[in-house]
């Protein structure tokens, strides 16, 4: 749905293609092993979705599938919708990873650490410090 009408070819497919993402050092799963790698996401979300926190779960969903980066375009659009997801399934608001300059370097920093270093801590700080944001406005909103 995110690419139809954007990339016909690839709406609703696995990309069939190698990929490379520019501005990081990551390299992601050449095209034979995204079915796996998708495979294995599903299964990671149904072992651990009540044994984690979901804020960390959100942030744990968005981070593996921009990894897996399982689609030519739209990768990043559909990991923000998942992680809301989860989210909002779980009583939490939406997290809005801002895109300014400034916060989507930030964003990008905390991926490319999660993705090079396997350190996914200062990316789930993010998504955490934007949920608690977003319940803080939310609460101000609620006491008028």
């Amino acid at each position: 749905m995110i690419l139809r009408s954007v990339n016909d070819t690839y709406a609703g497919k696995y990309r069939d293609v190698p990929v490379t993402i520019s501005g990081t050092s990551y390299i992601p799963p050449q095209p034979y092993l995204i079915k796996q790698e998708i495979e294995d996401y599903f299964l990671f979300y149904k072992e651990q979705k009540n044994q984690l926190h979901p804020v960390i779960m959100a942030a744990e969903l968005h981070v593996r599938l921009v990894t897996i980066h399982p689609f030519v375009d739209g990768n990043g659009r559909t990991a923000r919708l998942i992680m809301n997801l989860e989210l909002l399934r779980n009583g939490y608001p939406i997290a809005i990873l801002k895109g300014g300059n400034d916060d989507r370097q930030i964003y990008y920093n905390t991926l490319q650490m999660a993705q090079v270093q396997d350190n996914k801590q200062p990316f789930i700080n993010l998504v955490a410090d934007t949920v608690k944001q977003a319940l803080i406005k939310y609460l101000e909103l609620l006491k008028g």
